[in-house]
């Protein structure tokens, strides 16, 4: 981030005002969240081990301050971070979660283009996957496989709440496509109001994860306006999985695919990659070689 910014908006959950800003932070800060409404700022660091697996929606939770500090909702900010390749950066916020705005990334792109974007002296670190890793839960499956840049693919079944009978798959590869264009726009056209805490797991204890009930019906869309993609649906859900996946704190080095899966099997998916270290490599590219950090010993 170049410049500090502002941003206010509702939440889904806290029926008020919510105040948000984005500001610059030195290089090897990561993604830090801080609730500056709460007694000594609390800082929330951006990693899979802050994750409050009892919440459906992306929901982080302060190791200090007795884990009483948290913010929910932070997907399509962190899908936003990872779209534009932000590494460092504070997030200042007065609520425990994010305005919804208009239940896609696309006011947090602008948002970030407005402050701006700039290079910090230090070398940009990456998530490079070196074996399958694979997560399923009965129909339900997740998996990343190595791959030299980033691609994803999902796909939804025709039972699938939100696609009304008939099947949506997206499958993009991010070293040709935009995902300014192509994926931050993308709202969850399916309900009007959060789903209960705990759902994602009650989801994911009944054999789904379906991460039901966190955006708008058709109907009711902001201004009246109808799918901003003909596949909407199933591209908020890969806008979702980005946000998901940048919970490491750097770009990963992977190709995605998913079935029938939401945030629940992605956090597994995510704890599985750092209960097995052999799977997966932290590098930097000097020149046209890839340094392996962990052998480098930093």
């Amino acid at each position: 981030m170049k410049n500090p910014i502002r941003a206010r908006g509702r939440g889904l959950r806290v029926r008020r005002r919510i105040h948000l800003t984005l500001l610059p932070a030195p290089a090897d800060t990561g993604i830090v969240f801080r609730r500056v409404d709460l007694p000594g700022r609390p800082r929330i660091p951006v990693c899979p081990g802050n994750l409050d697996p009892a919440e459906s929606r992306l929901t982080l939770r302060s190791p200090a301050a007795g884990g009483n500090a948290s913010v929910t909702g932070v997907e399509h900010l962190l899908s936003a971070f990872a779209g534009l390749g932000v590494d460092n950066v504070c997030i200042e916020t007065d609520a425990p979660e994010l305005p919804v705005m208009d239940g896609s990334a696309g006011p947090f792109v602008f948002l970030v283009q407005a402050a701006g974007i700039t290079e910090l002296a230090a070398a940009r670190r990456f998530i490079r996957l070196r074996r399958r890793v694979e997560v399923a839960l009965g129909r339900s499956w997740v998996r990343l496989e190595p791959y030299d840049g980033f691609k994803a693919s999902v796909t939804l079944g025709p039972d699938h709440p939100g696609c009304e009978g008939q099947p949506q798959a997206v499958s993009i590869d991010f070293s040709t496509a935009s995902f300014i264009k192509e994926i931050s726009r993308a709202r969850n056209l399916l309900g009007t109001a959060p789903a209960a805490p705990g759902a994602g797991a009650a989801a994911c204890a009944a054999g789904r994860d379906d991460d039901a009930g966190s955006g708008m019906r058709r109907e009711t869309a902001p201004g009246g306006e109808g799918p901003r993609y003909r596949d909407e649906f199933v591209k908020h859900k890969l806008l979702d999985a980005i946000g998901d996946l940048y919970l490491l704190g750097h770009p990963l080095m992977a190709a995605y695919s998913a079935y029938q899966a939401g945030h629940a099997l992605n956090r597994r998916l995510l704890d599985t990659l750092q209960a097995n270290p052999e799977t997966w490599e932290s590098v930097i590219f000097d020149g046209a070689a890839a340094v392996d950090l962990r052998r480098a010993g930093s």
